[in-house]
């Protein structure tokens, strides 16, 4: 298990897990968070405490690796106050994470969560200009980001540092479509324009995120 909590305040963490699957009864084999500088503020390993055998390809992560490991309760103080001490808890379809989560025990408001893999849908709509709306795989969306490189995301820190990668990638891009969304439709001498900008970046730097 790694913890590092230097403040009471994370602002913007990215969150994952892995489990034995993703329906309601499954549970969780391993949880990592990470700050939006893409440090590991905690990981561990998590022993289940009803199952003994699952389809390891839902995870990679076999009975034997989490054999030592502790209990999510004795997780769940740790997860939490990393939980309360955040701003925004983002993930990449976030549904299952957040079901088998709050299965277990940890309480995440939902006024706090950001699910990137909305975030990132709607913004290859808007770049297509379709309109249409479609969430894919996570290793989907961070081969996009990468150019098209193929990406496995195996565990659930690898997870984490993707989910972080794609709300930055989706971020910067809703915020470049904006821009000349905003250009197209007004003219204004550069200055205002310069001064928007600035008040642009200065927000997203708000939420931890530097581009």
């Amino acid at each position: 298990m790694n913890i590092e909590m230097t403040s009471n305040n994370n602002g913007l963490i990215c969150l994952a897990i892995d489990a034995t699957g993703p329906q309601p009864d499954d549970e969780i084999l391993s949880a990592s968070i990470v700050d939006a500088g893409g440090r590991v503020i905690y990981q561990s390993m998590v022993h289940p405490m009803h199952l003994d055998d699952w389809d390891s390809g839902e995870s990679a992560i076999t009975p034997a690796d989490v054999a030592d490991a502790p209990l999510i309760g004795n997780c769940l103080p740790d997860i939490q106050r990393v939980v309360d001490g955040a701003d925004e808890v983002v993930c990449y379809d976030a549904g299952p994470t957040l079901r088998l989560l709050r299965a277990a025990g940890v309480e995440v408001p939902q006024c706090k969560v950001v699910d990137v893999s909305d975030c990132f849908a709607r913004t290859v709509a808007s770049m297509e200009g379709s309109g249409r709306v479609q969430r894919i795989s996570l290793a989907e969306a961070v081969s996009m980001v990468l150019g098209g490189e193929r990406v496995s995301v195996w565990g659930s820190e690898a997870a984490s540092l993707a989910t972080l990668a794609v709300l930055k990638w989706s971020d910067a891009v809703a915020l470049e479509l904006s821009q000349q969304s905003f250009l197209r439709r007004w003219t204004i001498d550069p200055v205002l324009i310069s001064e928007a900008r600035a008040t642009a970046t200065a927000f997203s730097q708000t939420r931890g995120l530097a581009y």
